[in-house]
């Protein structure tokens, strides 16, 4: 039997997966920044809170975007990094969008009702949902990641056959939709950036 050896790669050579990871690093870094520079552009309005939630808001929707990517099944990263790595990263990633959205809801709720002069966050959150077009999406949004988060939690994953848990996984695509029209309706901070 005779086996056929690739040529030894050059000592000089960068290694796909370093490519590939670098190449990732950047588009998010890119993306991170591009953001930051419009929503600062645009004005920060008034209250700490309300900012705050803002850039949660915008970073969720980020990470959002990149768990999509990370799973994507596209052909260049999943033989340069390697599908097992790009899933851990996705399941990584996803706390950090638990915890943005988690957040963008609690300091935009919370800045709003500090701006009304009212102590009370969760009326405030049912006013918004129920005056702000787009505000009742998100909440329904929201619920559906919650729920995906929650079904991928280790102990959760184990007792899920894996054909009810990728049935639930696709409801990820209603909430990005969801998601989407809610960033529309409310959006302003690409829209009042002047570059």
């Amino acid at each position: 039997m005779t086996t056929v050896q690739s040529p030894p790669t050059p000592a000089t050579a960068v290694r796909p997966r370093v490519v590939a990871r670098t190449g990732l690093y950047a588009l998010l870094a890119a993306n991170v920044a591009a953001v930051t520079f419009f929503a600062a552009d645009a004005g920060l309005g008034s209250g700490a809170l309300v900012v705050l939630g803002r850039f949660a808001g915008l970073y969720g929707a980020l990470l959002m975007a990149f768990q999509l990517l990370l799973v994507a099944r596209l052909p260049w990263l999943d033989r340069r990094i390697g599908m097992d790595r790009l899933t851990r990263w996705h399941r990584w990633t996803g706390f950090g969008l638990l915890w943005t959205l988690v957040g963008h809801v609690v300091f935009i709720t919370c800045g709003y009702a500090g701006l009304a002069g009212s102590t009370d966050p969760v009326g405030q959150l049912v006013d918004l949902a129920e005056t702000a077009e787009g505000v009742l999406r998100a909440v329904v949004a929201l619920g559906l990641v919650l729920v995906l988060g929650a079904v991928s939690a280790r102990w959760a994953r184990r007792r899920l056959a894996y054909e009810t848990w990728h049935f639930i996984h696709l409801y990820a695509y209603v909430a990005v939709v969801l998601a989407f029209t809610h960033q529309i309706a409310l959006g302003t901070t690409f829209t009042a950036s002047s570059a």
